[in-house]
């Protein structure tokens, strides 16, 4: 019997007693579930290079302007 270990709200429960689903489902949400991880993590590096880009960007700017 194989077990179907989920993060987060979800509880541990076996594949067999997940509602109906059947394994490929099972599998198919879970590949959704780390896409949008990856999407988040993704999005997450560019809010950071943005934060700590943009004032660097704005003094080069103001130098620049002055010459």
């Amino acid at each position: 019997m194989g077990w179907l270990i989920a993060t987060g709200r979800e509880m541990t429960q076996p594949l067999s007693q997940s509602n109906g689903a059947t394994t490929t489902d099972v599998l198919i949400e879970h590949r959704r579930k780390i896409a949008d991880l990856e999407e988040r993590i993704k999005n997450r590096r560019l809010q950071a290079i943005g934060l700590h880009g943009t004032p660097i960007v704005v003094i080069a700017a103001l130098l620049l302007w002055e010459f």
